[in-house]
């Protein structure tokens, strides 16, 4: 019996031991945010931009990498894992880019590295959550992954101005004013026999020539 309880013990335990898609969130706080997209990092991203670089940007041990990639690199993302073939690892200086390593391949454990910038969609291959502080970016083979920077772009994102909303706002006052005028037109007309009067003989009027005009 006990060796029974052993072995069912080690059996349920492998399931936690080896399955390589257990559920692992990351969690991104304010510090980070601070911390990793600086004004510098801001500075490579324009030379990246202007060059059209196909580039993801990770920070590991305090080290900013720039993997540069080219038709036959490739990047995979999962709740545990990150790894990249075949790209050109860059460094940046402050003021320009320097080579480190060509057709570089390696992989790092998900909870190891930051991932802070990618120039395209990345789709991981299992489903897991990037958690910012009250924010949840469910992420997953349908759901590109939410970077650094992404966050740092929805926390500074600005509604574009319409360039007419003076004239909208114009326009919606003096709709306000006219329906005002004409509602304390009604209340006035309503609440004045003289007025309701009036209104009834010139609708009288309308009526009977309406009906000569039928007959004759």
């Amino acid at each position: 019996m006990k060796k029974l309880l052993i072995i069912m013990t080690l059996f349920i335990s492998s399931f936690f031991l080896f399955n390589g898609d257990v559920k692992a969130d990351v969690t991104i706080s304010d510090g980070e945010i601070d911390t990793y997209i600086t004004d510098d990092f801001l500075a490579s991203l324009d030379v990246i931009n202007s060059r059209g670089y196909k580039v993801v940007v990770i920070n590991y041990t305090d080290s900013y990498r720039y993997f540069i990639f080219n038709d036959s690199s490739t990047v995979s993302i999962s709740s545990t894992l990150f790894k990249v073939t075949g790209v050109t690892w860059y460094k940046w200086s402050g003021t320009g880019f320097s080579i480190l390593t060509s057709n570089y391949s390696i992989s790092y454990g998900l909870s190891a590295i930051k991932i802070i910038y990618s120039s395209f969609d990345v789709f991981p291959t299992n489903a897991f959550n990037v958690i910012y502080n009250d924010l949840t970016y469910s992420v997953g083979p349908d759901k590109n992954f939410i970077t650094y920077y992404d966050i740092y772009e929805d926390l500074n994102s600005v509604p574009e101005e319409n360039p007419h909303q003076p004239e909208i706002d114009k326009l919606s006052n003096f709709y306000s004013l006219v329906i005002d005028k004409l509602s304390y037109l009604a209340e006035a007309i309503v609440s004045n026999y003289i007025y309701l009067s009036i209104i009834v003989i010139f609708i009288l009027i309308f009526i009977f020539k309406l009906i000569f005009r039928r007959y004759l």
